[in-house]
C-alpha cells in the first residue's frame, strides 16, 4: 500500500516523479513570465515576490506535486479546482489536456476569476472559470473525474466547510479522486485540522468518500522547529469498498507539541482556536 496520506516532506521535492513534474511547472512559470502572464501565490494574490528559493514556494510546490502523482489526473478528464482560479496548479493541469473547470469566490477581490479567463484564452486551454462558492456549486452530480482543493478549507467556517465536504463529494464520479491539502497541526490556522480526530470528524465522514491507499496517517516533522505546525494531503475515492477512518501510529504528537512551547506560541494557538470558533481577532486582541 503506497503512503500518500501524509504531511510535508520537502525533501520528496528532489525524488522523481515529484521533481519531474516540478520541472514541468517552472516551465509553465517561465512561459507565463516570458509572456507577460498572471498567477496567484499561496494567499490568492497576484505578487511578483515568489522566488525558487522561498520556503512558501517550496511547500506550495510540493503540495501540487504531490497531489498530480498521487491522484493522476490524465488527459480530457474533468477535474474542478475548488478555490483554485488563477493558481499555477489549475492552468498546470489545463496545460496537460485536462479539461479543467474552478470555482472561486475571489475573497482578496484581485480579479482572478477573470484573469483565469484571460490566461486561458490566451494560452488556448478551454478553461471553465466560475465566480461562485464551493458550498453551492451549479455541476451536476458525479460530473468530475478529479476534485482538487489547496489550502482552502481551513479558511472556512465550521458550517461552510461541512457543506463544501459534502459539495466536492456530490460532484465527483463514482471511482473518482478527491484530493486535499490543508494546514495540519495543533496550531494550524483556525484549529480545524488540529490532529487525525479532526480530520475524521470534519472531512473523511461528512464526505461519505473512502479513503485511497493509507489510512495510518503519516506525520512527518513539523514545519518549523517545535512549530505545531505544518501541511497535510488527505486522498479519498467514491468507491463501495467498506468506509475505514484515519489513524495515527505517532502518540501524542500534539501534547508533545504543546508542552515544549514557549508563551508566545501558546498564545497563537489560543487565538487560532478563537478564530475557528468564530470570535473575530479584533474582540480579543
Amino acid at each position: 500500500m503506497k503512503i500518500i496520506n501524509k504531511t510535508l516532506n520537502l525533501e520528496e521535492l528532489k525524488l522523481d516523479p515529484q521533481s519531474r513534474i516540478i520541472g514541468e511547472i517552472m516551465g509553465l512559470i517561465h512561459i507565463f513570465e516570458s509572456k507577460g502572464l498572471k498567477f496567484t501565490t499561496y494567499q490568492a494574490e497576484f505578487d511578483s515576490g515568489w522566488g525558487k528559493d522561498d520556503i512558501w514556494f517550496k511547500r506550495k510546490l510540493w503540495e501540487i506535486s504531490t497531489i498530480v502523482v498521487n491522484s493522476a489526473p490524465l488527459r480530457d478528464m474533468k477535474v474542478l479546482d475548488c478555490g483554485g482560479a488563477s493558481t499555477i496548479f489549475s492552468f498546470y493541469l489545463a496545460s496537460k489536456g485536462c479539461h479543467v473547470y474552478t470555482i472561486d469566490i475571489d475573497w482578496r477581490k484581485q480579479g482572478i476569476v477573470e484573469n483565469a479567463d484571460f490566461v486561458s484564452q490566451t494560452m488556448g486551454l478551454g478553461m471553465h472559470n466560475l465566480k461562485g462558492n464551493m458550498t453551492q456549486m451549479p455541476y451536476e452530480n458525479n460530473f468530475f473525474d478529479r476534485v482538487f482543493s489547496v489550502c482552502v478549507l481551513e479558511h472556512l467556517s465550521y458550517k461552510e466547510q461541512d457543506k463544501a465536504i459534502k459539495e466536492m463529494s456530490r460532484v465527483l464520479k463514482p471511482g473518482g479522486i478527491m484530493a486535499l491539502t490543508f494546514d495540519y497541526g495543533p496550531f494550524a490556522h483556525g484549529g480545524k485540522y488540529e490532529d487525525i480526530r479532526r480530520l475524521n470528524e470534519r472531512v473523511v465522514i461528512p464526505s461519505g468518500l473512502n479513503i485511497l491507499e493509507n489510512s495510518d496517517y503519516l506525520e512527518n516533522a513539523w514545519f518549523g522547529e517545535i512549530s505545531g505546525k505544518t501541511w497535510g494531503v488527505l486522498f479519498l475515492t467514491k468507491s463501495g469498498y467498506s468506509k475505514r477512518l484515519l489513524t495515527c501510529s505517532r502518540p501524542n504528537s500534539r501534547i508533545a507539541a504543546f508542552l515544549k512551547c514557549d508563551l508566545s506560541t501558546i498564545k497563537s494557538m489560543i487565538i487560532n482556536i478563537l478564530i475557528g470558533l468564530g470570535i473575530k481577532k479584533d474582540s480579543f486582541l
